[in-house]
């Protein structure tokens, strides 16, 4: 019990008065100990996932997107297989930002994690890099066909208004690039560039449309 804290135990009864009242202190401490494991349990629990989440979205921290993906190559590696990584950033944000507010800006983020969830698979994962920047980290097997796809469904999804804690509503868009391994490269640090210059290059071509 000591080693595998089976808090949960309790000495049975003895028949003997003086060994019962005993063993009715000592599972009153049981008790103690079995409420004390569960609280601390749980508020590592918590520690654990605000340290490894954005409190302001729910989604994965920069850290965790940082191990997820390593793990992922990993896999696809080992199943030859591929992956893909997303770079995301809202276009124009600062500028609505300014305008219309803090709390106009959250509204944005939140919304625009909720829609990245709801078009990526079960099996891949959204997080938030800070700021107004996210990125998706689809695990294998996945083709560049299926990235396509997937972005689309973003781009898709973020057409539609967003409703903002005034009443009124907004519409937003994303800018977004992929890199895929191991076409586009084989370690986290080239497929992270990769994806990084073709946001960049989405993100001036939106600039130079709207112009």
């Amino acid at each position: 019990m000591r080693t595998q804290r089976a808090f949960d135990r309790r000495l049975p009864p003895a028949g003997i008065a003086e060994i019962d009242r005993f063993s009715q202190d000592f599972n009153a401490l049981l008790a103690e100990l079995e409420g004390w494991h569960v609280s601390l349990t749980q508020e590592n629990e918590v520690l654990a996932v605000k340290a490894s989440h954005d409190d302001l979205t729910g989604l994965g921290n920069r850290a965790l997107f940082e191990r997820t993906l390593e793990a992922t190559i990993g896999e696809a590696v080992r199943t030859d297989a591929s992956c893909a990584v997303l770079y995301l950033d809202a276009d124009r944000f600062k500028e609505v930002n300014d305008s219309h507010g803090h709390a106009v800006g959250d509204a944005i983020l939140r919304a625009i994690a909720d829609r990245l969830q709801t078009s990526i698979r079960q099996i891949d994962r959204a997080f938030r890099q800070g700021g107004d920047e996210f990125a998706i980290i689809l695990a294998s097997p996945v083709e560049r066909d299926d990235v396509q796809g997937i972005v689309t469904r973003i781009v898709q999804a973020m057409e539609e208004p967003l409703d903002l804690p005034d009443g009124r509503s907004i519409t937003t868009s994303l800018s977004i690039g992929f890199a895929v391994f191991p076409h586009d490269g084989v370690a986290a640090g080239d497929l992270l560039r990769r994806a990084d210059a073709a946001m960049y290059h989405d993100k001036r071509r939106r600039r130079s449309i709207d112009a």
